[in-house]
C-alpha cells in the first residue's frame, strides 16, 4: 500500500498521481512458510527475500516481514524480485508485479533437496566470490547437472564458471578434447589454460577447463575495463572445487 503518496493512498490514485513526480512510501507485507518439497516438512533458517529485505523461517517454517521504501515512486516500484534459499537446498527465483494493497502477500515456497555434488560445489564456490570484501554481485544457480556462478565487482571486473556432470567420462573427454589451450595436469587430472582478448572493450582475461572424470569445470575471468582485476582467478576456483567439492562429486561418476 501507499502511505503519504501523493496525497493519495488508493491503489489507483498512488499510480496514477505519484509516479514520477513526488516521493513516497511504499510499503508490503509478507509472509509465508517454507517447505521441502520431496517430504513436506518445514523448512528452518531459510532465506527470504523480497527486493533489498530478508528475512529467516523460524522452526515451523513460517516467516513474516514488511519492506519499506521512501523515494520518487517509479513503475519498477511495483515489480518485486523474490529469493528463497537454504543450505542442501536448490535456490527458488522468481519476480512479480503488484499493486501496493494493504493485505499482506502470502509468499508459501517448496524447495527441492540439492544433490550432495551441486550442494558441495556451490558451498566452494561462494567462498571463492568475496576475497577482497568489495564484491558488489554474486550468483549461484544450480539445475540438474550444472551450476553456474558468477562474480562481479563494482570496478566492472567478473569472474564466472560453470560446473557440468556428463553422463559418463567418455562424453567429459569429448568436451575436453574441443577446448583452447596445451594440456597440463591440475591436481592429477587433466587440465587446460588460455589468455586471448574478445572484440570491443571486453577483455577476456583467462580461461581455464579442467576435466575430472565425469565432471568437467570452465572457469573464466574478464576485464571490461582492462586494469588489473581482483575477482577470483580461474585456478583459484578450481582449487576451491577441488578442495571442498571434488570427492562428493568423484562418488556420482560411478
Amino acid at each position: 500500500r501507499c502511505e503519504n503518496c501523493c496525497d493519495h493512498c488508493a491503489d489507483a490514485a498512488c499510480i496514477e498521481q505519484c509516479v514520477g513526480t513526488e516521493s513516497c512510501t511504499l510499503v508490503a507485507d509478507y509472509a509465508g512458510v517454507v517447505t521441502d518439497a520431496s517430504t513436506g516438512e518445514p523448512i528452518a533458517n531459510a532465506a527470504v527475500t523480497v527486493n533489498d529485505v530478508t528475512a529467516v523461517t523460524d522452526a515451523d517454517g513460517h516467516y513474516a516481514f514488511r519492506s519499506a521504501r521512501r523515494r520518487v515512486c517509479t513503475a519498477l516500484d511495483y515489480f518485486f524480485n523474490v529469493s528463497v534459499a537454504a543450505p542442501g537446498f536448490a535456490p527458488l527465483q522468481q519476480s512479480f508485479y503488484r499493486t501496493p494493497s494493504s493485505a499482506v502477500t502470502n509468499l508459501d515456497a517448496e524447495l527441492a533437496p540439492m544433490n550432495p555434488a551441486a550442494f558441495a560445489i556451490e558451498t566452494a564456490l561462494a567462498r571463492t566470490c568475496r576475497p577482497s570484501g568489495i564484491v558488489a554481485y554474486a550468483h549461484i544457480s544450480t539445475e540438474g547437472g550444472e551450476t553456474s556462478f558468477m562474480c562481479r565487482e563494482s570496478a566492472g571486473h567478473e569472474s564466472a564458471a560453470t560446473v557440468i556432470r556428463h553422463p559418463d567420462a567418455a562424453t567429459a573427454a569429448a568436451v575436453f578434447e574441443n577446448a583452447p589451450g596445451p594440456e597440463e595436469t591440475f591436481h592429477g587430472y587433466r587440465a587446460r589454460f588460455s589468455e586471448s582478448s574478445e572484440g570491443g572493450n571486453r577483455f577476456f582475461r583467462e580461461h581455464f577447463l579442467w576435466l575430472a572424470d565425469c565432471w568437467t569445470l570452465t572457469a573464466n575471468s574478464f576485464d571490461d575495463t582492462h586494469f588489473t582485476y581482483i575477482s577470483p582467478q580461474p585456478r583459484e576456483i578450481a582449487e576451491a572445487i577441488y578442495s571442498v567439492a571434488l570427492p562428493t562429486m568423484l562418488d556420482q561418476c560411478n
